[in-house]
């Protein structure tokens, strides 16, 4: 399988801390997050302590469609990820949603539909080995390690392809959207978003266990808000 070819550029910005820190765990999106890997980049989370949740909105009447954050993942045993009321209380979505987990480098890792038993059709992401559902054979040998990641979320029926129009997790259809997936072995690097114009979108809260912020805030006056980027192999879009 192909692979993304990721060189670094790091950007940085600096906002005011009462308008970016965190407060109590939760982090709120700042303006649009990217739609990263298509704009090779991801919102920064910027915290301290556990990362508990992320708020945010996605809208198809603007075109916001998908949102990326980057986040760390410390405990591996109890990570989660979820938009599913019946994982944690907390959670919630005005819409279907999907949830998806990257390597910082641009390759993916899982994605998932609907949770187990959720008939809201919200979604959780976990480690493997605690998955509460199906494993599908493309999850079945990946072991998450402690470390940055890139969480995204997108809406029913969005997912991110190869230039070939194959999806890079799963694909859904093959298995279950019950199921937890992990890459399609057949899928070469990302392109694009399959379905850019006819996906659901709403507001969402993200509840996240085992994680914490990916930018600790610094205790006084300003902070930096960083946006890394990679600059990928040239890719045709369909």
């Amino acid at each position: 399988m192909s692979r993304v070819i990721v060189g670094g550029v790091v950007a940085a910005m600096f906002l005011t801390l009462s308008s970016v820190v965190a407060a109590g765990g939760t982090w709120t999106e700042v303006a649009d997050a990217p739609d990263w890997p298509a704009a090779a980049a991801w919102q920064a989370t910027v915290g301290s302590g556990p990362l508990t949740s992320i708020t945010g909105l996605t809208s198809l009447q603007v075109g916001d469609i998908v949102d990326a954050y980057g986040i760390r993942i410390t405990n591996v045993a109890s990570f989660y990820a979820t938009t599913s009321a019946l994982t944690d209380a907390a959670a919630s979505a005005d819409y279907d949603t999907r949830l998806w987990l990257f390597n910082v480098d641009g390759t993916p890792l899982l994605g998932n539909d609907d949770a187990p038993g959720d008939t809201d059709f919200h979604s959780l992401l976990t480690d493997p080995r605690s998955y509460p559902g199906t494993i599908a054979p493309t999850a079945s040998g990946i072991m998450l390690t402690p470390g940055r990641y890139v969480l995204i979320i997108s809406g029913f029926i969005n997912d991110p392809e190869d230039s070939a129009n194959l999806d890079l997790v799963g694909p859904f259809l093959v298995g279950g959207f019950e199921d937890l997936h992990g890459p399609n072995p057949g899928a070469g690097p990302f392109d694009h978003w399959e379905n850019m114009g006819a996906d659901e979108t709403g507001m969402y809260t993200i509840a996240l266990r085992g994680a914490t912020f990916i930018v600790p805030a610094p205790g006084v006056g300003t902070l930096v808000v960083i946006g890394i980027s990679g600059m990928f192999a040239r890719r045709r879009r369909r």
